[in-house]
């Protein structure tokens, strides 16, 4: 059966490996963006939340909703609303 297999190494959102969903989460990705930390392709697919191959602001601002118990991330696909 022909198809793809995507195994996600991260949970979509932890970027910083810690298995946590806390505001403080949201430091790794917000250092990516600015250029002061490399983006590391688990960085990279735990941070994309839309599937664009960036992050994004508007990423780091679902992160927090997500830290806070406003949204989850873990029930929206890629290109999920917030």
């Amino acid at each position: 059966m022909p198809g793809t297999l995507t195994i996600r190494l991260r949970q979509r959102g932890d970027v910083n490996g810690m298995a946590s969903s806390r505001p403080q989460t949201a430091y790794s990705p917000l250092r990516i963006i600015v250029g002061l930390d490399p983006a590391t392709p688990e960085a990279m697919e735990a941070a994309d939340l839309d599937g664009d191959g960036k992050i994004t602001v508007r990423e780091v601002t679902r992160m927090l909703r997500a830290a806070v118990g406003l949204i989850s991330l873990h029930d929206q696909g890629a290109g999920g609303s917030s």
